[in-house]
């Protein structure tokens, strides 16, 4: 959602090309503030960092999709979609990990 107004004060001149993605100062600035804001779910750990470094890798291709098609409609979905299948695959774990400390009781 930044990406716009950082792009309009910044020269989008392409830096590198990922998988035929351009790679510009707005989307990298972009990402960092994407994996900042996923900082807000963890404390600082090193399993922390990890989610921070997946979530920058994940802000430049959101964002290099967003800058290539001209539109965040596509980023938004894979954004949603990955969010809903992270959610469904931690219930399913957190389910067979209850059901798994259920039969040790027995």
């Amino acid at each position: 959602m930044l990406l716009p107004i950082i792009d309009k004060y910044i020269a989008s001149s392409t830096n590198v090309e990922l998988f035929y993605m351009p790679i510009t100062l707005p989307v990298l600035i972009t990402a960092v503030l994407f994996a900042i804001c996923h900082l807000q779910y963890y404390r600082l750990s090193t399993q922390s960092i990890r989610f921070m470094i997946f979530a920058f890798l994940g802000g430049i291709l959101l964002g290099a999709m967003a800058e290539m098609t001209e539109s965040i409609l596509f980023s938004v979905i894979l954004h949603l979609v990955f969010n809903i299948s992270a959610v469904y695959v931690a219930k399913r774990k957190g389910a067979y990990h209850h059901a798994s400390e259920l039969d040790s009781v027995k």
